[in-house]
């Protein structure tokens, strides 16, 4: 993906980009933080372990850039299903709820 909406997201949010033929994962790295914000995984491909697969590849990234942890959030949406399967998914991944702030859950997890 070398999209426009990419080159915004490094020059703006100072995110990378990882795309795959099923989706994309976007991240930062910031110190031993590595902050995990946005994973599209398309509807034909989902319930397959894909989201997984783009988390390990951010992970083998963040420990090379000697990474301790990872983050991530789930904002509370209307939607109670879509928010109930994101907040499962993270659980699922391996990630902890640290905080619960406004309509904000944050996630951790140990590298």
């Amino acid at each position: 993906m070398n999209s426009l909406y990419k080159q915004y997201l490094k020059e703006e949010e100072n995110r990378d980009t990882i795309e795959t033929d099923f989706g994309f994962i976007t991240y930062t790295i910031m110190g031993e933080e590595c902050y995990i914000a946005e994973v599209y995984v398309m509807p034909e491909q989902r319930n397959k372990q894909n989201s997984l697969h783009l988390k390990k590849l951010v992970e083998e990234l963040a420990r090379k850039s000697s990474c301790l942890f990872l983050t991530a959030n789930v904002f509370m949406e209307d939607n109670i299903e879509k928010y109930t399967r994101k907040v499962r998914l993270m659980i699922d991944a391996g990630f902890f709820i640290t905080k619960v702030q406004d309509r904000n859950i944050i996630f951790w997890q140990k590298l």
